[in-house]
C-alpha cells in the first residue's frame, strides 16, 4: 500500500507522495540482455571495426590497392615466412660496393641469427643485418644469408675440380662428382641438386631450390603475384563485402517486408498470387539463379551503343568495379525469404484482440499495419536479416571466386582467395589472409545475430 505524508496548513490541500515502480520496455530489456552476451558484443565490435576500416580505407591502407611493383611480386615479410614453413626465403644478398667502405663481420659458413649484423659501412655507419636466421657466405661483392643446405670445402693442390668453370653456371644433379683427389682416394659429390662455385681454393655447394620467397618487410602481409600489397587489398576488399552486407538486407526489407505485410494482412487472392510468385522463384536454387543473372548482366551490358540506357548501366557498373550488378543479382533473390517470414508473422497477429479493436474503431488498414502489426513482428525480422547477412557475403565471395563478381583490379576477398588458391602450397599467405578476413566478418555477424535472437525473445525477458 502506498504511503502518504500530509502537511496540513490552513487553506492547503494535503499532497500524497506515491512511489510507483518504473516500467521497462521490451526493447530496453533486450538491449541490456544483448550487452550481457559477450559473443554478441565481440561480434558487434568486429563489425564496427570493419566498417571503420572500410570507410577510411584510403587513409589506413599503406598503398593503393591497384599499385603494382612487379619486381616485388610474391615477396613477404620475415614474420610471414617464419609463420609458414613451406615458404622458404630466397637468399638475402647485401651489396658490399664499394668494397673499401664496408667492414664485413661474418665469415663463410658462419651461422647467423635474425637481426645479427653482417657488415658495417665505415663511412656513414650504415649496418646491414640478417633478415632471418641462416648461413652466411660470400658471392663476389655480396654477402648473402641462406636457409638452403650449403656446404664448404677448402681444397689444396691435391684436389682436382671435375666441372669446368662454364659448367658451373648451371646446376648439377644429385650424385654428380664435383672434385676428387689426384690419387683417386677421395671424391666430393653433390648430395642434392646444387649450384657450384669455386673461388680461391674454396668450393661452395649450395642447394639449387633452397629458397624462392623474396623477403620484403615493407609489405606487412606480403605482395601478390602482381606486386600489389595484400594488406591494402584486404582493407579495400572490406568495402565490397560490407556493401553487400548492408545492401542485401536493405533490398530485402524494402521488397520482402512490403510483400509479406501486404499478402499476410490482405489475404485471399492477393495472398495466393504473391506467394505463388515467391514459390516459383524458390523453385530455382538461389546461387544458381544469381549466377544466371550475373552471366546475363555481364554479357548483355557490354559493348553497347553509347547513349543507350543499357550502355549507361554498364558504364556505371564499370565505375563501381562490377558491384552494381552484384547488388542487383543478390537483391533480386534476397527478399523472398523475408516475404515468407513476414507473411507468417502477420498471419499470427492479425486476428489478435488489439487488431480487432483497431478495426472496430474505424482505423484504416495502413495505420493498423504501421502502428499495430509492424512493431509486433519487427523482432523476428531483425534477427532473421542479421543471420542472413553472412549468406549475402558468401554469395559475393563465391561470385568473385568464379569470376562473375567484381571486376579487376577492384579487390574482393573472394577474388583474392581465387587468385591465391593455385599458389597456396608456395605462397599460403595470399589465400589464407583474405580468407581469415572473410571468416572473421561472417562469424561476427553470426554471433551478433545469435545474440539478437536471444535478446529479442520475449520468453527470455527478465532471465539472466
Amino acid at each position: 500500500m502506498a504511503t502518504a505524508q500530509a502537511k496540513m496548513t490552513t487553506g492547503q490541500v494535503a499532497k500524497l507522495d506515491r512511489q510507483r515502480p518504473k516500467g521497462e520496455s521490451l526493447w530496453t530489456d533486450a538491449f541490456k540482455r544483448l550487452l550481457r552476451n559477450r559473443a554478441a558484443v565481440l561480434g558487434g565490435l568486429v563489425i564496427l571495426l570493419a566498417i571503420v576500416i572500410a570507410v577510411f580505407a584510403g587513409a589506413i591502407a599503406p598503398r593503393h590497392y591497384a599499385q603494382q611493383i612487379l619486381e616485388e611480386k610474391d615477396s613477404a615479410p620475415a614474420w610471414v615466412i617464419n609463420l609458414f614453413p613451406t615458404m622458404k626465403p630466397a637468399d638475402q644478398r647485401v651489396s658490399l660496393s664499394p668494397p673499401p667502405a664496408w667492414n664485413v663481420l661474418v665469415e663463410n659458413g658462419q651461422t647467423v641469427a635474425a637481426g645479427e649484423t653482417l657488415a658495417e659501412n665505415t663511412r656513414n655507419g650504415t649496418q646491414a643485418t640478417a633478415l632471418f636466421a641462416g648461413v652466411a657466405y660470400f658471392d663476389g661483392n655480396y654477402v648473402a644469408v641462406t636457409k638452403a643446405d650449403i656446404q664448404f670445402y677448402e681444397l689444396d693442390d691435391s684436389w682436382e675440380i671435375l666441372i669446368p668453370q662454364l659448367e658451373m653456371l648451371r646446376p648439377v644433379d644429385a650424385g654428380t662428382v664435383i672434385a676428387r683427389k689426384t690419387d683417386g682416394s677421395e671424391v666430393i659429390q653433390a648430395e642434392f641438386r646444387s649450384q657450384i662455385n669455386y673461388t680461391d681454393n674454396l668450393l661452395r655447394v649450395r642447394e639449387q631450390d633452397g629458397g624462392f620467397v623474396t623477403i620484403n618487410n615493407s609489405y606487412p602481409l606480403g605482395a601478390d603475384s602482381l606486386g600489389r600489397d595484400l594488406l591494402s587489398r584486404i582493407i579495400y576488399g572490406a568495402r565490397v563485402s560490407l556493401s553487400v552486407a548492408f545492401i542485401g538486407p536493405f533490398v530485402s526489407i524494402v521488397i520482402g517486408l512490403a510483400v509479406g505485410l501486404f499478402a499476410g494482412y490482405i489475404g485471399g487472392r492477393v495472398d495466393n498470387i504473391l506467394m505463388r510468385v515467391v514459390d516459383v522463384m524458390y523453385a530455382f536454387p538461389t546461387i544458381l539463379l544469381i549466377i544466371l543473372l550475373m552471366a546475363f548482366f555481364r554479357t548483355s551490358f557490354a559493348d553497347l551503343q553509347p547513349g543507350t540506357f543499357q550502355y549507361q548501366l554498364g558504364l556505371l557498373d564499370n565505375r563501381l568495379g562490377g558491384m552494381l550488378f552484384i547488388f542487383v543479382g543478390i537483391g533480386a533473390t534476397a527478399w523472398m525469404g523475408l516475404a515468407r517470414l513476414t507473411r507468417g508473422q502477420v498471419l499470427s497477429v492479425r486476428e489478435k484482440e488489439y487488431i480487432e479493436a483497431a478495426r472496430a474503431i474505424g482505423t484504416d488498414w495502413f495505420t493498423i499495419i504501421r502502428v499495430h502489426v509492424l512493431p509486433n513482428i519487427l523482432g523476428p525480422i531483425i534477427v532473421a536479416e542479421t543471420l542472413t547477412i553472412p549468406t549475402y557475403i558468401s554469395y559475393e565471395a563465391f561470385l568473385s571466386f568464379i569470376g562473375l563478381g567484381v571486376q579487376a583490379p577492384t579487390p574482393s576477398w573472394g577474388a583474392m582467395i581465387s587468385a591465391g588458391a593455385n599458389l597456396i602450397a608456395s605462397y599460403p599467405n595470399q589465400t589464407l589472409f583474405p580468407a581469415l578476413a572473410l571468416f572473421l566478418v561472417m562469424f561476427a555477424f553470426n554471433f551478433l545475430g545469435d545474440g539478437l535472437r536471444d535478446a529479442l525473445d520475449p520468453r527470455m525477458r527478465g532471465v539472466e
